[in-house]
């Protein structure tokens, strides 16, 4: 989680402050599991919040292993994250994604787009 965390921490920097990230983790109600996510966040757009990715932690008492959302399957079809080098590989993968770059200039040009406008 620490890692997740410090790779939030960056996003902000990179994007002037414009787009933020938070690392979650919570537990499903009522059930055993956790799940870990990546939230976008853009305060000057009302603080509009976007998962990034989820991730479900199926073994409480252990970090590992993380099932990945199956809309990654092309990241690693049917394969849960089995350890920390997975979970790092994985999350840089993400962010380097065209999709999650396409997600963030949007939300960027977006925010410039409303702070530009007259009040």
């Amino acid at each position: 989680m620490e890692f997740l965390k410090e790779i939030a921490s960056q996003l902000g920097a990179k994007t002037e402050q414009i787009v933020l990230a938070e690392a979650e983790q919570r537990r499903r109600q009522g059930g055993e599991e956790f799940y870990i996510s990546l939230n976008l966040r853009v305060p000057s757009l009302e603080d509009y919040r976007y998962e990034l990715f989820c991730l479900v932690q199926t073994e409480p008492a252990t970090f590992f292993p993380l099932a990945i959302p199956q809309e990654d399957d092309e990241y690693r079809p049917s394969s849960d994250l089995q350890n920390q080098s997975e979970f790092e590989d994985y999350v840089r993968w993400k962010l380097s994604s065209n999709e999650t770059k396409n997600i963030i200039r949007a939300l960027i040009a977006q925010a410039k787009h409303v702070d530009l406008a007259p009040a």
